[in-house]
């Protein structure tokens, strides 16, 4: 065993409100994994973004969510379009699509505890 990091298992964000959250990421078309009352679990690719109840406790003790915007997560998507229809049609606010760093183009939305949620589709 090297000791050497060759992946990602899962991003985790506390949400103030994990239903209203998990609400708003089914919006956006993601689908659930595991869920139970305060968690929610959401297949990516090979990684999992968990939803996560700032109440629950686990094995290091009691959670605490971060100030509100203090969390950014960015998607690879394959077209940006689709996903700017979809915000549009649900009435979540965004920005973009434009052109992005590092030959990419996309857009930017806030998740309902104020974290950024980017959708970065390559040009």
């Amino acid at each position: 065993m090297s000791g050497n990091i060759v992946g990602m298992y899962d991003i985790t964000v506390l949400s103030k409100d994990a239903a209203k959250a998990t609400a708003f990421y089914e919006k956006l078309g993601f689908r659930k994994g595991h869920h139970k009352a305060g968690l929610t679990v959401f297949p990516v690719g090979n990684v999992e973004l968990a939803i996560h109840s700032e109440t629950l406790k686990d094995e290091l003790g009691p959670t605490s969510a971060t100030a509100p915007g203090s969390v950014s997560i960015s998607f690879i998507v394959e077209d940006v379009k689709p996903i700017a229809e979809k915000l549009k049609a649900e009435g979540i606010p965004f920005v973009g699509p434009k052109p992005i760093h590092a030959g990419y183009s996309g857009l930017a939305t806030r998740d309902p505890d104020g974290n950024t949620i980017n959708f970065f589709q390559k040009k």
